[in-house]
Parts: C-alpha cells; structure tokens; sequence
C-alpha cells in the first residue's frame, strides 16, 4: 500500500464494514462493531498508521467547518451554493414562470376558525418580514452574477378577500380558485420579496390565510418555523404583550457568506476531489418517469 488514494481506499473499505477511524487527541482510535476487524485488518492499521494520522488531519482541515457566525454585511452578498442553482432555474422558467419554476413554490393555508384581529394578525406578518431578512430580500445582477440585496424594513403586503356574498357552494369554488392562483402566481426574484399571502374572508368567524414562499428562501422545515411563529407572535400580540420570540442570531445571509468563504480553493477541490473518488464508476440509473421532463 502506498499513496493517498491506497489510504482513502482503505478507509473506505473498512467505512463498508462500520468501522470508523478518527484522530484522538493526536492519536489513531477505531470504533468497530465486533467481529468487524480482522488480524489482517490490525497489521494493516498498525502499519500505515502514521499515514492513516496524516490524512485524517488533511480530510479535518478540508472538511471541518468553521464556526458559524453573523458576518458584516455588504453591498455583494453572495447567494447560497443552493440558492444559485434555484436562480439558474428562474432564469432559465422565462419572465412569466413556468412549470418548472412553480415546483419551487411553497404554499400553505390555514384555515381559521373563530374570532380573528386583523391588526394583530398584520403585525404578525410584518414583526416576521423583520425578524427573517430573507424574506425581505431579492436577488440583484451585478457583473452578470447574483446577489443578495436585503431591504432595511419592510411590510407584508396582505391581500384581504371577502367571501361573505357570495352562495355557500360559490362562496367554496372561490375559495380554491383563488388558492389555485395564488399557488402558481410566478415570484419576480429581481423585485421581491420572496413571500407572499392573502386572508380569505369565508364568514365573520371563518378566515383562510394564504402564505406562500419560494424556494430559495425557504424549504418545508422553514414552513414548520413559519407557523410556530406566527401563532406565538399572535398569542403575543393579542395579550397585549412585546415580541415573545428570541432574536434571530444567524441570517441566511450569514449562512451563504460563511459557506461561500469556507468552500472555496484547495478546500473546495477537495470536496470536489473526494466525491469524484467516491462516485468513479457509478454508471446512471435509468429509472421510469411518472410524466416527461421540460426541456432545458
């Protein structure tokens, strides 16, 4: 055995059997289920252990992360390696959105039962579009290359629709011809923001809230945040009381900076470097398609 590679090989052919090896405290320690290891195993190890030390202090400089962190803001804050690849999608959907980019909608309603204060409910909406600067950010072109731009306050524009005329089987079919709408409406990334809703006025006690949020700056995890923070905030507010939530430490900016700046260079090739090992010779799955792809 000589070389990186061979290193690499073998801890991942012992990674196979759940073994895993690890540095403590400059040491070499295996963590084994029994009757993993075999002799040969042993020899290998106690052989190659001063290179077995080395690399894992190489693959802990490239792939530890630094600590997270609020970072100062700028006038060119980069967007998220995940957040790009969801702009690429946007620009390529058209001005109009299509398809393609409406998977990336997040939309969710809540229907409300019971008496409803529409101020409260309003500064609810807005304490969040101040609370997340996400979303109250739109992604600017600069030199050809997105950014960041986060706005220093805004509202939360909520649409308010009364129902209350409308016949009982009407009043329903509006009520999901509006939903419908409001789920395939395209986001404008370039104008912002990037979250939107409208309230459903079905009876004097009977409300639908609409929200719905693109994907670049939310996922289905941010939806559960979304909720839980909007009912204490209301429960808050309604009693007359201040903000019971905790401040927000780390943006999603922070997030996307510290990422940008971590991942980059010989860190970054060795990312690139390892999964190319790990997936050489994996050939495509050709699995069946519940309905045919658009075309790029």
């Amino acid at each position: 055995m000589s070389g990186e590679s061979s290193i690499d090989d073998l801890i991942h052919e012992l990674r196979q059997r759940d073994v895993r090896l690890r540095m403590d405290k400059g040491e070499l320690s295996v963590d084994a289920p029994k009757g993993a290891l075999q002799q040969d195993d042993v020899r290998r190890l106690r052989a190659h252990k001063e290179q077995i030390l080395t690399f894992l202090r190489d693959m802990a400089e490239h792939f530890e992360p630094p600590a997270l962190q609020p970072w100062p803001k700028t006038d060119r804050i980069p967007l998220s390696f995940s957040q790009q690849r969801l702009w690429i999608v946007d620009q390529l959907s058209g001005p109009q959105g299509t398809a393609r980019a409406m998977r990336y909608h997040l939309p969710q309603a809540l229907r409300l039962h019971g008496p409803l204060d529409l101020d409260v409910l309003q500064r609810v909406l807005d304490e969040l579009i101040a609370r997340h600067e996400v979303l109250r950010t739109r992604i600017e072109t600069i030199d050809g290359m997105p950014v960041q731009s986060i706005a220093a306050g805004a509202t939360f524009l909520l649409h308010r629709f009364d129902l209350r005329a409308y016949a009982a089987d009407d009043r329903e079919a509006e009520m999901y011809r509006l939903l419908e709408y409001g789920m395939q409406e395209p986001f404008d990334l370039a104008s912002g923001p990037m979250i939107r809703g409208f309230l459903l006025r079905m009876a004097d006690d009977d409300h639908v809230l609409f929200i719905a949020m693109h994907h670049i700056a939310a996922d289905g995890w941010s939806l559960q945040i979304l909720w839980r923070e909007i009912c204490a905030l209301y429960d808050g507010f309604r009693r007359g009381e201040a903000n019971p939530l905790p401040p927000v430490e780390i943006q999603y900016a922070d997030y996307a900076q510290w990422e940008r700046s971590w991942l980059q260079g010989s860190v970054l090739d060795a990312h690139l470097d390892f999964w190319k090992r790990q997936l050489s010779g994996v050939t495509a799955l050709d699995l069946p398609r519940d309905h045919a792809l658009p075309p790029v």
